[in-house]
């Protein structure tokens, strides 16, 4: 993810976003790796979705990101709704099948959000999205 323009990869739960001044920066936030052998499947990805985004409002406000990257249904549908998103307009497709879109439905502007199935693409078909999330 590096090659592809990720300045900073955290651990979301391992520190803070409030103590960190690297804005204006490429993240990649990410729960801690899973158990071995843990399928993030059915009620475990609701439970494993549900704790990004609880995280979610705390480090947007923190980071101020122009994009925002959701992978898996699970997880885009937790974010979403926490952040109170009902409606997405696409503003054109970065992949097949993965849109760049915008929230329609909220009075403080939320950054322009990429959606990427879960199993959806290839092994290098996340940095190529991010990169091209970056130049769009």
């Amino acid at each position: 993810m590096r090659a592809a323009g990720v300045a900073r990869v955290v651990e979301v739960g391992a520190c803070d976003p409030s103590q960190l001044a690297f804005q204006n920066e490429h993240w990649l936030l990410h729960l801690p790796p899973l158990a071995p052998g843990m399928a993030v499947e059915g009620p475990a990805a609701r439970v494993w979705a549900a704790r990004l985004a609880d995280e979610a409002p705390r480090w947007l406000a923190a980071l101020r990101p122009a994009r925002l990257i959701l992978v898996g249904g699970d997880t885009a549908q937790a974010v979403l709704a926490r952040l109170g998103v009902a409606r997405l307009a696409v503003r054109c497709e970065l992949e097949p099948g993965m849109p760049l879109c915008r929230a329609e439905d909220q009075s403080d502007p939320l950054p322009e959000i990429v959606l990427k199935a879960g199993g959806h693409g290839d092994a290098g078909t996340l940095a190529r999205m991010f990169g091209q999330a970056i130049k769009n």
